[in-house]
């Protein structure tokens, strides 16, 4: 009964062209990326002694990790949004219970991510066959599973704030342009606030991504001089609760609120 559910909310999704879009030209994006550091010998990011399986699964989840935020904030606000874009909220509500329509909708997103990042990896695969196919197929699954939940909890968390965007705006490029402005204006803010960087998410998403990538400091073009001193289970520790608290808020917004046909 829930995959039936799951299945109807990705068909909303499957005519949002504008998210296609977007998915369709990071996905460009990364093969432009790939094509400057294989092939483009005067791009500067040319380092074909570091090219293989393994660093182009991790060198795909790295610029995930980094701009991902974009994808994975327009993700969170049509899985959200979708039905006040349609205005078919009160129709959904009625068919499944308020709390349930959030919960279906938080598994989408859950499975929706995690489509997204397990697509980067399969491209990480791929690009390295392409370059060199004589190399024997190894993956550290270890490091490739910390990298994985790595980029997973940040897009995560960002598709929520969109999520939640969304629902208070009730529109779909609310939640997207909270999403995005949301942490830069605290980011902002926090170099006069003291007090504001505590809610700096870009700490914590440092901290994650200089603990899970450490195979990848050997790369002259990439630079981890900005990483924070804030732990990496502080830093899980507090994204989860951020993004649990979202979740709560989301469900209290959804029951208390009035729907009108």
């Amino acid at each position: 009964m829930i995959s039936k559910k799951v299945q109807g909310e990705n068909l909303k999704l499957k005519k949002a062209t504008e998210l296609i879009s977007i998915i369709c030209l990071f996905i460009v994006f990364f093969l432009l990326m790939f094509f400057q550091k294989a092939f483009n010998s005067e791009s500067g990011y040319y380092t074909p002694e570091l090219l293989s399986i393994q660093y182009m699964s991790s060198f795909n989840l790295l610029l995930l990790s980094l701009v991902g935020f974009i994808p994975g904030s327009v993700l969170g606000a049509y899985i959200s949004g979708v039905d006040y874009k349609h205005n078919t909220n009160v129709y959904v509500i009625i068919n499944m219970g308020r709390v349930q329509s959030v919960v279906i909708k938080i598994i989408t997103l859950l499975l929706g991510i995690m489509c997204l990042v397990i697509i980067m990896i399969c491209l990480g695969v791929l690009e390295g066959f392409f370059v060199d196919n004589q190399r024997p197929f190894y993956i550290e699954w270890k490091m490739l599973c910390a990298q994985f939940f790595c980029c997973y909890i940040i897009l995560l968390c960002s598709s929520m704030i969109g999520f939640l965007g969304a629902t208070f705006t009730k529109r779909v490029y609310g939640g997207i342009l909270i999403a995005i402005v949301f942490p830069i204006l605290l980011e902002r803010f926090s170099l006069y606030v003291p007090m504001l960087k505590y809610f700096n998410l870009n700490e914590y998403y440092a901290s994650l991504i200089g603990h899970s990538f450490k195979n990848m400091a050997g790369d002259p073009q990439i630079q981890f001089s900005n990483l924070t001193s804030v732990s990496y289970g502080s830093s899980v520790f507090i994204i989860t609760s951020i993004i649990l608290f979202i979740l709560i808020i989301n469900i209290i917004i959804v029951v208390k609120r009035d729907f009108k046909a």
